[in-house]
């Protein structure tokens, strides 16, 4: 068995998923120019099981896209339509059967049509009417089509839709959330013009040979669906929430719950079993609803991300000492035996129901007094001896009463001493709640040091979903907090067995 409880088949299934995909990625690239981003992000939301909208003027490959992500998936089934204000459902849905209304029944013959395809397009989707856009609501979130009576589960993938502008129509506004990531295509850009402009033929199907089968994605967003959130991933997204309603950005329950399945996908196919920071910069494509917002965005994810990083030090260092004033102040009783009797800690150590003990009285130079023989134990302190004196006056010519007087304890010279009470966590007194608080850090400072050993060159090299100058960066920032949460993970161990300690 491997670390963290996974077995050399599901790691070694993980590392071929990822393998598959860097070539799947360089294959679905080729022949577009500055295209990789949105055909990455495409593929991302087909994996996740969600969609994606293109939004950017005509011509800019937005279809050409779509068109290959269907050829990433085996035995996929393509359907693409245009959408205008005269759409029909039948476009969509297929026609309706004739034998069936024979019959009383309004059922559509689907083969070849929507319901049946795996991977599809809808250009200009906003376009479409309102019988159809009711329609798209059930395919798009449930996978479900109502066929007459009948509700039919959907084989749909992924759907990919494309818009020249962004809606405003409160009646097209659930439709537009129904798309998890969201992509402005410009025109290709002056740097790439030239290469643009050297395309030769057209790219075809079947350069594709990296394709991923249904049971192969399956079983992906299966094993996705067990990786953990890092505490520093869940502090962007807390951080960025915050941020968002300041500037007036909505966004809804449902896109945050989307939004951390798509991460743990995006952490599974690079090889981890946690998120990490670097996976947080897909947001930028699922959070913004109008244009305008995305640069405010993409700023914010260009410092304020990376600093969160940086500063992730402070931010344990500082939930460490507010668990451990929380500790300190945490309610306890004394202790009590099976009989009822207070505790005490004894001279040695021992726990006993005494409330006192003795303390041995010696010279300032540190050795035991003792009564002289004849006197009574409580004698005056004044007179006692320290056992070489003893010894020199009164057993001089006999050992063995020596040792026998000196052993006795009731011959050595003490004083009665308060013993220091066993004290015990009050139940429910909120510290076990405390104490899994630091445990819970523990753990995820532990999960994470692993992480970012097992993983930190991943972020010097090719990674699947982020830009490599932002992995560089990210991954850059991390080395530098990892060596500092070094220290603060000692100092956290220490706080768990101070707050455990009776």
């Amino acid at each position: 068995m491997a670390a963290g409880g996974r077995n050399d088949l599901e790691i070694t299934f993980q590392r071929r998923v990822r393998t598959r995909l860097v070539q799947l990625i360089d294959e679905l690239s080729t022949g577009l120019v500055e295209r990789d981003t949105p055909v990455r992000l495409a593929l991302l939301a087909a994996l996740t099981s969600e969609h994606m909208i293109l939004v950017g003027p005509p011509g800019t490959a937005k279809s050409e896209i779509a068109r290959r992500i269907g050829w990433a998936f085996r035995d996929a089934t393509y359907f693409e339509r245009l959408m205008t204000r005269f759409s029909v459902p039948e476009e969509l849905f297929g026609p309706l059967s004739l034998k069936a209304l024979e019959r009383d029944e309004y059922t559509r013959l689907t083969a070849g049509y929507l319901p049946t395809a795996t991977v599809a397009f809808l250009d200009e989707v906003f376009k479409a009417n309102s019988a159809i856009l009711n329609a798209l609501l059930g395919v798009l979130n449930e996978r479900v089509f109502d066929n007459g009576t009948e509700r039919v589960r959907l084989p749909l993938i992924t759907l990919l839709g494309a818009s020249n502008e962004i809606p405003t129509a409160e009646e097209l506004l659930a439709l537009y959330d129904r798309f998890l990531i969201r992509y402005r295509v410009e025109p290709v850009s002056a740097a790439g013009f030239g290469e643009l402009l050297g395309l030769e033929g057209r790219v075809t199907e079947d350069r594709v040979q990296a394709r991923i089968s249904v049971k192969v994605l399956d079983k992906l967003r299966a094993e996705a669906a067990k990786v953990r959130l890092s505490g520093g991933v869940r502090h962007v997204l807390h951080t960025l929430r915050e941020w968002l309603a300041g500037q007036g950005i909505y966004v809804s329950d449902r896109r945050w719950l989307k939004i951390v399945q798509l991460l743990r996908v995006a952490a599974y196919t690079e090889g981890r079993t946690l998120v990490l920071w670097p996976d947080c910069w897909l947001l930028q494509h699922c959070v913004w609803s109008h244009p305008e917002q995305h640069a405010k965005i993409r700023d914010w994810f260009d410092t304020s991300a990376i600093e969160i990083v940086r500063n992730e030090p402070e931010r344990i260092a500082r939930l460490v000492a507010s668990i451990e004033q929380g500790a300190a102040a945490v309610s306890r009783v004394h202790r009590k035996d099976a009989a009822g009797r207070l505790l005490y800690y004894a001279e040695d150590g021992s726990i006993v129901p005494r409330a006192t003990g003795k303390r041995a009285i010696t010279t300032p130079g540190g050795d035991p007094l003792y009564v002289r023989p004849g006197d009574a134990p409580h004698s005056d302190p004044e007179r006692a001896l320290t056992a070489a004196k003893i010894f020199e006056r009164h057993f001089a010519d006999d050992v063995d009463g020596f040792d026998e007087y000196i052993s006795d304890p009731a011959h050595q010279l003490s004083a009665a001493v308060a013993l220091e009470p066993v004290m015990q966590v009050v139940p429910g007194g909120g510290a076990s709640s405390r104490v899994a608080q630091l445990e819970e850090l523990a753990a995820d400072l532990r999960e994470l040091f692993a992480a970012l050993t097992e993983h930190a060159a991943a972020f010097d090299s090719e990674p699947l979903w982020l830009p490599r100058s932002t992995a560089r960066s990210f991954g850059a920032a991390m080395k530098q907090a990892s060596a500092r949460l070094t220290e603060i993970h000692a100092r956290l161990h220490e706080a768990t067995r101070a707050a455990t300690r009776p």
